[in-house]
């Protein structure tokens, strides 16, 4: 097996005692192909997987194979020699790729991870970066000067090898975004000190799937978050991130979907927080359809000096229903963020939550028990005309308000008081 660096002196005898003795197919889930001027190399060293070589153009180091799977135990190193902004690695196989182990990149570089035949992370997958992470089932990645490094079309010019800035990711129109292959996450942690994106077809976290960055992008054709998963971006210091570099942006041309929870208490959510004097990130969502049910949220925090993230929403549909919550929260001396929500057709509140935590984010000992807890709302008469809905509030008592920590829910607790806030609002979100 050629660039894999495994001697093949061997006699049948002792060929057959490896394969008892020697976890093969381990090594052999890596495979380069012959597709790029300089192939890359993968070397075998216990459990971990070198790869080296490949072709470089400007600072954007380029990596192609024909199977890319890493099991739970193994480890994919890319290294390199020279100082490389970003390495970009695409699968050129139509079996899709499945990645259960230790993801690594030495040094500061941002890693690209495109496969077009569909992308798995397993419960071990796992990141260790110095940038940020980009895993896609798109069919080709976009650079500043127009060029395309393609996923689909193997053949490669000097034009295709570019030495610009990566743009974005080829995933065509959004009807097109439906037929993109998925993106799975089951109990994975795909955790950066940059910024994590993810860009398919269905985007499907469960199981307690965590995502996070110092900002976060989804893009596709539908995103589930269940069983617990959380998509996060929590930022502390003010030169970790720019304000728009720390946002979530959730683009999707179907449907978002957060519900569930896991046997402990943690729910599904989508979660920014600022723990320090640093802005914290805005949370911004578009999709035709949003549910939040089960207890899933979207939610930002400030737990510091900083004003938290605004929280925007630009739907046709949006559903809360059993315990599914929209909330921003100030805990100390940080301003909470806005909320804006942009519901062209209907926003529907229904069903009841038994056992509700004061906030989803936090580590409470205890729920609270909501019976008896008046629900209102109060509708502009002009709804019509607007074509929005310009008020949707929950508050036991007119007097009972309580700034700073904003809710839109379909329950709500004992203890904390409920901002009423428009729909609708100018005050909008940085980047809505």
């Amino acid at each position: 097996m050629v660039g894999l660096g495994i001697p093949l002196r061997a006699t049948i005898a002792s060929l057959s005692l490896l394969v008892w003795l020697i976890p093969i197919p381990v090594c052999a889930q890596i495979i380069p192909d012959s597709t790029l001027p300089e192939p890359s190399r993968v070397t075998l060293d216990g459990d971990t997987l070198e790869i080296t070589n490949g072709t470089i153009a400007g600072s954007n180091l380029f990596h192609s194979f024909s199977q890319f799977d890493l099991p739970a135990t193994a480890i994919a190193e890319f290294a390199q020699d020279t100082p490389i902004d970003n390495i970009i690695a695409r699968v050129t196989s139509d079996r899709g790729t499945t990645i259960d182990g230790l993801l690594r990149a030495n040094g500061t570089a941002n890693l690209y991870l495109l496969s077009p035949a569909g992308l798995t992370f397993g419960e071990s997958a796992r990141l260790e970066l110095g940038g940020s992470f980009v895993g896609s089932t798109a069919t080709g990645l976009l650079f500043a000067d127009g060029g395309v490094f393609s996923a689909v079309n193997s053949a490669v010019t000097d034009s295709v090898l570019s030495v610009n800035v990566p743009i974005g990711l080829q995933l065509g129109s959004e009807i097109e975004r439906a037929g993109l292959a998925p993106i799975g996450l089951t109990g994975s942690e795909l955790v950066a000190p940059g910024r994590v994106v993810l860009g398919g077809g269905t985007i499907a976290l469960d199981q307690a799937a965590i995502v996070q960055g110092s900002g976060v992008e989804i893009i596709g054709s539908s995103l589930d978050v269940l069983g617990g998963s959380r998509i996060q971006s929590i930022v502390s210091d003010p030169l970790e991130a720019e304000v728009a570099e720390a946002s979530i942006r959730l683009d999707l041309s179907d449907r978002v979907t957060i519900a569930g929870f896991t046997a402990d208490g943690q729910y599904s959510g989508i979660f920014s927080q600022t723990t320090g004097s640093a802005i914290g990130g805005d949370i911004i969502t578009i999709a035709p359809e949003v549910t939040l049910r089960d207890r899933g949220f979207i939610a930002t925090q400030t737990t510091g000096l900083g004003d938290g993230g605004a929280i925007g929403l630009d739907v046709d549909r949006l559903t809360l229903s059993h315990g599914g919550q929209i909330l921003s929260e100030a805990i100390a001396s940080g301003n909470a963020g806005a909320i804006a929500i942009r519901a062209r057709d209907a926003v529907t509140i229904d069903g009841r939550s038994d056992r509700f935590r004061v906030s989803p984010f936090a580590n409470l000992p205890s729920a609270y028990d909501l019976t008896g807890l008046e629900f209102t709302t109060d509708l502009d008469p002009n709804i019509e005309a607007a074509d929005t809905i310009p008020h949707l509030s929950l508050a036991r008592t007119t007097t009972d308000i309580r700034s700073g920590d904003t809710r839109l829910a379909t329950a709500q607790d004992a203890v904390f008081d409920y901002y009423i806030f428009a729909i609708d609002t100018p005050q909008q979100p940085r980047h809505f």
